[in-house]
């Protein structure tokens, strides 16, 4: 059961500062989970490897960081906000995550993905972030869900680098 009532349409924005957090947190955890599942098992079975000139400084891992959020948080608003709220209430939480994610896939081909690559990134990630929209309720957690999911996927190189002191 999530924190606000399925079909609510303000996305989880009249939740409490406590609640916003809470939901926040476990989407920053999801996300960072799913992104280091998915490359730790893209390492092992495909053999991907992170190379020396994928690496950038910390200026410009921050100044990506930053500027990723606000398109995270628009595209979180325009595919998992109030739209989302309105099309559960008027025709159910499966079609709002199902037309949601479609929507997501579609947009993501709009912006320069293949058909082939929106269909396997865009459509299940906007699925599974659609899914921790309508089961927490609120847009918080698929928002912090996409930042981290971005965040280790865009800047893994450096991430391993100040974590481990190598790519």
């Amino acid at each position: 059961m999530g924190l606000v009532t399925p079909g609510e349409t303000d996305a989880g924005v009249s939740l409490t500062v406590g609640e916003r957090a809470r939901s926040f947190g476990f989407g920053l955890a999801t996300g960072a989970g799913l992104s280091l599942l998915a490359a730790g098992l893209g390492h092992l079975l495909l053999g991907w490897q992170w190379t020396e000139a994928e690496l950038r400084p910390a200026s410009v891992l921050w100044r990506s960081m930053v500027q990723l959020s606000w398109l995270i948080a628009l595209e979180e608003l325009a595919f998992r906000g109030p739209l989302f709220g309105w099309m559960e209430k008027r025709w159910g939480t499966a079609m709002a995550e199902v037309s949601t994610s479609l929507a997501f896939a579609a947009y993501a081909v709009v912006t320069g993905w293949s058909i082939g690559a929106a269909m396997t990134g865009p459509l299940v990630g906007g699925w599974i972030l659609a899914k921790l929209r309508s089961g927490s309720g609120t847009v918080w957690c698929s928002f912090a869900a996409h930042l981290a999911w971005s965040w280790i996927q865009d800047n893994g190189p450096v991430w391993a680098v100040l974590l481990f002191g190598r790519a």
